[in-house]
């Protein structure tokens, strides 16, 4: 998948910047050229978003269930994320009640 996304997305990117080099400066059968191609990459890229979701949701029971949740809106049940208000606060005790480092540091060892 990282090899289709270079070849749909590395020739784009290229374009994209010749563009921006010779586009004021450059012949306007050129620019057009590049016009063209950078649609035509821009097809590939699509087509490459579309197949990529589409083997990420056959493959993959987890991504299926994720995406289902997504498009329902509901939860998925035994999921790792955790809701803030179901999780207590830590219990911090008060400074009085425990002896600070220093004062442990300096009781004498004999």
């Amino acid at each position: 998948m990282t090899i289709s996304f270079l070849i749909a997305n590395f020739p784009l990117g290229v374009l994209y910047l010749a563009e921006f080099c010779v586009y004021n400066d450059g012949p306007m059968g050129f620019v057009y050229i590049m016009k063209r191609c950078t649609a035509v990459f821009t097809l590939i890229n699509v087509i490459n978003g579309t197949v990529h979701f589409l083997i990420c949701f056959f493959m993959s029971s987890h991504y299926r269930t994720t995406a289902k949740s997504l498009v329902t809106g509901r939860a998925v049940q035994g999921s790792s994320v955790v809701n803030p208000t179901e999780v207590p606060a830590p219990k911090i005790e008060s400074a009085k009640s425990t002896r600070s480092i220093f004062a442990i540091a300096s009781t004498k060892v004999e």
